[in-house]
């Protein structure tokens, strides 16, 4: 998933518009990446840890073949999965429309 979003994210910023001449380096999304990965990781680890607290207190059946002791440990994998994805794709579509708008000169990164 990642390596998709990368390889939209770097034809986005440099590759060949016919009207645009400008690039955008690596230099310049950095901290755009940085900011969004650590706000990401937080956001991610306490709801992850959320879903596993209610599961556990509430243990349920929701994962077909899992052990009921195992599956607050794969509620919290799947949320934490499920917040990475959507800020990837989220995220990727935002930063994309940045670079674009950069590029043609409306804004600076």
């Amino acid at each position: 998933m990642c390596a998709v979003a990368g390889s939209i994210l770097s034809f986005v910023a440099r590759g060949p518009i016919p009207w645009v001449a400008v690039k955008i380096t690596a230099a310049q999304l950095a901290p755009y990446l940085a900011a969004t990965v650590g706000i990401t990781f937080v956001v991610a680890h306490i709801f992850s840890r959320l879903a596993q607290n209610k599961m556990a207190r509430e243990p349920q059946e929701k994962y077909e073949g899992v052990p009921l002791n195992l599956q607050a440990g794969w509620e919290a994998c799947n949320v934490r999965n499920s917040i990475g994805y959507a800020v990837v794709a989220i995220g990727g579509a935002a930063l994309s429309t940045a670079i674009l708008v950069a590029r043609i000169g409306l804004i600076r990164l």
